[in-house]
This record gives C-alpha cells, structure tokens and sequence, in this order.
C-alpha cells in the first residue's frame, strides 16, 4: 500500500508541476488543454512506478492484463480530471480573476478531482497487478499489528 501511495504522490506531483507550468507560464492557454496534457504526461511515469515498483512486476508488460487495463483506467481518471477543468473554465470566465487565481484553481480542481477517482484506482490495480509478495507482505503486517494490540 505504502507503495502504491507513494507512486501515486510522485505521479500526482509530476501532474500538477506540468500542469503550473503549461497554464501558469500560458504556455497552453486552456485550462482543459493544460490538464490534459498534465495527466497524460504523468500518466507515463504513473505506469512505470507501479508496474516496477509497487506491484514488482518486471519483463515484457502485458498488453491485455497490465497495459490495457491501465491505460483505460488512466483515461478515466483523466476524463474526471477533465471535469474538474471545465469547472475551472466555467470559475475562470464567469469571475475574471487574475491569471495567478486561475492558475490555483485549475491546478486546485485538476487535483481534487483526481484524488477522487484515486481509491478506485486502488482498488482496480491491485487486482490486475496482484503479487503474492504484496499479499504476504500486507498478511504480514496484519499479524504483526495484531500481535502489538
């Protein structure tokens, strides 16, 4: 779990650097364009922390088990994140803050969003990457904290 937490903090850090940058440097004016970029870029790295390092899986990635069903959950995750952009959008025009405001609440909802489609995502993952180890592991600590109460 810590793992996964972890890999997900990295991927969501990422995201929200790439999304400060592009839409607070107006390097692509629209929040929704931002984000979509943001997300798909994190998305990248996102696949590679969890397949390698939370479930420990290595070798060739499976289209139809690990890539496939990341990707259409990714996308998702992104179509929700792209909701909280419209949202934004809407905040954005219909208030006409400063750039520096828009800029905190495209990122501000781009992550809210985000981590609300996160414990789903969990709970997905670990079932397409499923590892012994992580189950012995996770059975292991469970022990322990039962035998420290």
């Amino acid at each position: 779990m810590y793992r996964y937490v972890m890999a997900s903090v990295l991927s969501t850090i990422f995201a929200q650097t790439v999304l400060a940058i592009v839409y607070g440097a107006r390097i692509i004016p629209s929040a929704v364009w931002a984000t979509l970029f943001a997300n798909i870029s994190a998305a990248f790295p996102s696949y590679f922390l969890n397949r390698n390092w939370t479930w420990r899986k290595t070798g060739k990635s499976s289209f139809k088990s690990e890539i496939f069903p990341f990707w259409m959950l990714s996308f998702l995750g992104i179509g929700f994140s792209g909701v909280g952009s419209l949202v934004a959008r809407h905040l954005i025009n219909a208030h006409h803050w400063p750039h520096l405001i828009n800029s905190v609440v495209v990122n501000s909802l781009s992550l809210t969003s985000f981590a609300i489609f996160w414990a789903l995502k969990l709970k997905i993952f670990n079932k397409i990457f499923h590892s012994p180890e992580m189950e012995d592991i996770e059975l292991a600590v469970t022990r322990e904290e039962l035998a420290g109460n």
